[in-house]
């Protein structure tokens, strides 16, 4: 069939603003007839038009990678991980959904070959059995699910990164989310930009400013090798302002760790270039235009840098309101005394470490659970060594290494199975940049190892693998990294496996009908979550308040919604026990220590709840565990001490008293009924001591100055000083217990001065 030139014209009028398929049906002409001419006219090959399911699936995947950092519910208690999470989750599932159908649709499904496939798949199979041992399962199976959900999103990057240009878009979103969150973060240390809550300000929409460098970090690449690889005057320079605009807030944050993972990526980046430039034949040619754009930028940030440093007095930095002032904490009597330690964080790393160690020796085949950590960590606490973050009302959730976390929750195999795939990285890596056939791709590899270098740097000093970020960018650059890797070809020379029959089409459809449903069911139970994390936010708003009514009652709200949630046992069971409702606070506080056996905090009062019930022995035990566990809490001592007593144990009592003060000096109480005890003893030189710390702590006690005058008087012959202790004490209560003793006491002392005063000789 020919064309006539009216045919021709109109189709080359209309190639560059049409389909060829919608050319072709406005003329009635087969479409490859159109092509052949759009081909001729624009001397391209004519691309396949896309359809609108993977194209809608596409767009899905980029706005996830665009917005991910952005959800955040005010009114829970994790408001800015927890929604991150939960979309990420359900936008892998809708994902996965609308590919399946795709695929469908077109009657072809195509799955890219890759070896990383293997060791992923055996490691989500080991870390779901690792649940089933884990002492608190609902946190393994939380996390476990998470990581899954960026397992699938490593899939489906695997096949929809396919295309150069998909790949440039991506980079692109995340270049753009990334800077989005640094400007937040900037505006929010230089302004007090209070739009968004924080904890750890500058932190963006990440509540946490170590948080917010994570995802930073974890983007910063992209920028890097957009500056590269896009020309353009303008381009280049919006990509040179977006990366001074990174680098300044990390430098805001005045976090070490992403300093350092920068650093490294710099490093990595630049001897990347250098090897190349040494090469014969060069992959990228000097662009002196770029290389001005980067130091320009380097530049900026330093200006930057030094000119807030020489006004930091005048700079409002990190005064956003957080909305969330530090928690009070619920104590046994008046309180308790945070303490204050000069030692670096490094120093406590290196004891989380040196734990996490003995985790591992212990635990080396199954490990101790996924997100278990902070359930085992108080037993292989070294009491002796005062932690900065184990006390009596908190524990480290994280080693401050995640690799030594993973290692001790997974066990051997989970360190086998990080070993393979970092060999197949490694494996990639030697393929992109020691062959010929590499070259092409190139430049986005260094962007992606970058990535993964500096996320795996900051994952050394703290924990971005367990929160809802960093595992995604790793998967994206994972992914990205092994559709640019030159793979061996099969037989058939082609990089994918293609299902194609009725029986894989008909999966594609039950897999999608699934995905869907689990999405709804996942959606659902989430709902409920949130609004039980937004009821434990009220729960510990009351704690503050000492509202004690409303602590037992929001915790009954989370757990109707979230009956798996255990961290709302304990608040409660100290709430029932300030409530005097002790049985009701056993049971509760007996289930979170099935869930939490070396909880400090709940070891304490349920040890209090047993010694109100007369359950001395087991008190004794309780509290004992308590104290070998943060034998520097004073209240654990005086708790312990008082069970002792009851049991008749002074002599062990005596000793639990004297911890009690010497770790917590400073409490009137604690000092008062050590004196006390003293005394019963016969220790009248230790009783008066710790009465005389009672008073100094508080010089209006009466009964303190009671008994230290009664000390002084009758068992240390220090009458003068022992009569202006009873003295004070009548005067701050006349109708004190003993009174008219007391009084005749000061009346014999006195007569007694008055007679010796009368016979002694005159004066000569």
């Amino acid at each position: 069939m020919t064309l006539s030139n009216k045919k021709r014209k109109y189709i080359e009028r209309l190639a560059s603003r049409k389909p060829a398929e919608a050319i072709a049906k406005e003329l009635k002409l087969p479409v490859a007839l159109v092509k052949k001419e759009i081909e001729k006219i624009t001397g391209k090959p004519v691309e396949e038009r896309e359809p609108v399911l993977e194209k809608f699936c596409w767009l899905l995947f980029l706005a996830i990678a665009l917005l991910l950092p952005f959800p955040i519910f005010r009114t829970t208690f994790d408001y800015a991980n927890y929604p991150k999470t939960i979309f990420l989750q359900l936008g892998a599932m809708l994902v996965l959904a609308i590919w399946l159908l795709n695929g469908r649709l077109v009657k072809s499904i195509s799955v890219f070959k890759c070896p990383l496939y293997l060791p992923m798949a055996i490691g989500f199979v080991w870390g779901g059995l690792n649940v089933f041992w884990a002492n608190y399962s609902y946190l393994s199976l939380v996390q476990w699910i998470h990581w899954s959900a960026c397992g699938l999103v490593f899939f489906l990057a695997a096949q929809l990164l396919d295309r150069p240009k998909r790949r440039n878009q991506l980079l692109a979103s995340l270049s753009i989310a990334g800077v989005l969150v640094s400007v937040m973060g900037i505006l929010q240390h230089l302004t007090g930009l209070d739009w968004v809550h924080q904890n750890a300000p500058p932190a963006a929409t990440f509540a946490n400013r170590n948080m917010a460098t994570h995802y930073v970090v974890g983007t910063l690449p992209a920028v890097l090798v957009l500056l590269g690889a896009i020309r353009g005057r303008i381009i280049t320079w919006l990509c040179a302002g977006a990366l001074a605009t990174m680098l300044t807030y990390i430098y805001f944050t005045v976090t070490r760790a992403a300093w350092l993972a920068v650093s490294g990526q710099f490093v990595f980046l630049g001897a990347y270039f250098l090897w190349d430039r040494l090469r014969r034949e060069p992959a990228h040619r000097l662009d002196f235009k770029k290389i001005a754009a980067f130091a320009s930028a380097l530049v900026a940030t330093v200006c930057v840098a030094l000119i807030t440093q020489l006004n930091s007095d005048k700079i409002e930095g990190t005064k956003a309101k957080t909305g969330r002032e530090s928690k009070a904490k619920i104590t046994a009597s008046s309180g308790i005394i945070e303490k204050i330690s000069n030692t670096t964080s490094l120093r406590f790393r290196l004891i989380y470490w040196e734990n996490t160690l003995k985790m591992i020796k212990d635990h080396p085949l199954t490990g101790i659970g996924i997100q278990n950590y902070r359930v085992q960590y108080p037993n292989y606490h070294e009491a002796q060594r005062e932690d900065n973050e184990l006390n009596l009302f908190r524990a480290p959730r994280y080693s401050h290494n995640d690799f030594l976390q993973l290692v001790a929750e997974l066990g051997v195999p989970g360190l086998l199975i990080m070993l393979w795939i970092v060999f197949l990285l490694l494996r990639m890596s030697h393929k992109l940049f020691l062959r010929e056939e590499g070259k092409p791709g190139r430049l986005m590899a260094v962007n992606n190892l970058a990535a993964i270098m500096g996320i795996c740097v900051i994952a050394c000093f703290s924990s971005p693998f367990y929160r809802a970020t960093p595992p995604y960018l790793l998967a994206v650059n994972i992914a990205m990294l092994a559709q640019l890797t030159p793979w061996p070809r099969q037989k058939d020379g082609k990089k994918k496996l293609v299902f194609g029959k009725v029986g894989h089409l008909r999966f594609a459809v039950g897999g999608a009908v699934v995905s869907l449903v689990l999405a709804v069911i996942w959606g659902t139970l989430q709902y409920r979550w949130v609004k039980a994390d937004g009821f434990y936010e009220y729960q510990r708003f009351s704690i503050d308040q000492e509202d004690w009514s409303n602590v037992i009652r929001f915790g009954d709200k989370v757990r109707k919604l979230n009956p798996y949630r255990a961290d709302t046992l304990n608040t409660s069971g100290a709430a029932l026990l300030k409530s005097n409702k002790n049985k009701e606070a056993r049971e509760v506080l007996e289930r979170y220590t099935h869930y939490f056996p070396h909880s400090p905090s709940a070891l304490f009062y349920l040890g209090q709840v047993y010694e109100n019930l007369r359950e001395y022995d087991k008190a004794e035990a309780t509290l004992s565990h308590a104290a070998d566990i943060v034998p520097y809490e004073g209240w654990v001592h005086r708790i312990l001490g008082r069970v002792l007593v009851a049991k008749g144990k002074k002599e062990e009592a005596m000793k639990e008293y004297r911890l009690a003060t010497s770790a917590t000096p400073g409490i009137r109480s604690f000092h008062f009924y050590h004196g006390r005890l003293a005394s019963e003893l016969g220790l009248h030189g230790e009783a008066a001591e710790q009465h005389r710390k009672a008073v100094e702590a508080d010089e209006n006690w009466d009964n303190a100055q009671k008994y230290l005058g009664l000390i002084l008087f009758n068992e240390l012959d220090q009458k003068k000083e022992g009569v202006e202790h009873l003295k004070k004490a009548l005067q701050l209560n006349p109708k004190i217990h003993q009174a008219d003793m007391i009084r005749s006491l000061i009346e014999e002392y006195e007569s007694t001065i008055l007679e010796e005063t009368d016979t002694s000789p005159d004066d000569q």
